[in-house]
């Protein structure tokens, strides 16, 4: 009879505990994911504070630093029993402009507060203007302002010979005179990538001796000798008036028989987009924007 009542005893509990167990998976799983548009209110070193149009508060950490006080900003977040989680984030500019910018083409970009600029100008480009603003083409031999006039190109890529024995303000005169003549800002870009591709710092008298390649600077300090590098170069290219830097070579080769191995890093996928990340992210701030390359591919 006692053994009876236990097993019935025992039965119950876990019948309860079954309840409680099913309650808690619901309650929990009663998630609310939605997106909202504040603005920014209250900024420190790795948080962020902003307001919705319904006055509800959300703060944040934040791992950059993209953020002012008035922004205007797009998050995403999970609701659970009232509690508030930002999972996303991007920053946005709403204005008159930006309303009238077609929705597919809002995404929230890192570039998202220059939107309602850049869309008000592509408004005022005529159609050879549009076309002319997608070519980075060759630095020419001849005069490089009348052609952007007459083109309006987007940008110059500039070549070994166009820096072969010049001074630096040599190279800051040429390249000034085609930037200060454009209509539009251009890309001023450049293959520096170090070791068998150089173009500034095969002229000593712009630097005292060539850049290194990756996998020399890889090899001899890591990821700390490839940041101090990034930078560096990033300062000797922003001086002289460019601003963008075809590189890093992120192509993966690790055999020297491969044809892209001594522009490469020479290590696996793994390290070489750390890499890629490495490069991107110590080129912040430095006024150079870099480009991975070749359309990466595993060479074999």
């Amino acid at each position: 009879m006692l053994k009876k009542v236990g097993i019935v005893i025992l039965c119950s509990f876990l019948i309860i505990l079954i309840g409680i167990f099913s309650h808690n998976i619901i309650k929990n799983n009663n998630i609310r994911s939605t997106d909202a548009i504040g603005t920014v209110i209250a900024l420190d070193t790795n948080s962020v504070t902003i307001i919705d149009e319904l006055n509800t508060t959300y703060m944040f950490k934040i791992y950059d630093s993209q953020f002012n006080i008035g922004d205007t900003v797009k998050i995403k977040y999970n609701s659970v029993d009232g509690k508030n989680t930002v999972i996303d984030y991007s920053v946005v500019w709403v204005d008159e402009v930006y309303k009238s910018i077609p929705k597919s083409w809002r995404d929230g970009g890192i570039f998202s507060r220059y939107y309602s600029k850049a869309y008000a100008l592509l408004n005022k480009l005529t159609l050879d203007e549009k076309i002319g603003q997608i070519l980075l083409v060759r630095f020419p031999d001849t005069d490089g302002v009348e052609e952007v006039n007459q083109y309006n190109f987007g940008g110059y890529v500039f070549y070994k010979k166009d820096f072969e024995s010049k001074t630096s303000e040599q190279v800051i005169s040429m390249i000034d005179s085609v930037q200060k003549n454009s209509k539009i800002p251009l890309f001023t870009a450049v293959d520096e990538e170090g070791g068998v591709v150089v173009r500034v710092s095969s002229n000593t008298n712009l630097t005292p001796s060539k850049f290194k390649s990756a996998s020399e600077i890889y090899i001899e300090s890591g990821f700390d000798g490839i940041k101090k590098d990034t930078i560096l170069k990033s300062k000797v290219l922003s001086e002289l008036g460019l601003n963008l830097n075809l590189a890093p070579v992120v192509d993966v080769a690790t055999k020297s028989s491969d044809y892209m191995y001594e522009r490469t890093i020479k290590q696996n996928t793994q390290i070489t987009a750390q890499y890629a990340q490495t490069v991107v992210m110590a080129s912040k701030n430095t006024g150079v924007s870099y480009t991975l390359k070749h359309f990466p591919r595993i060479w074999q």
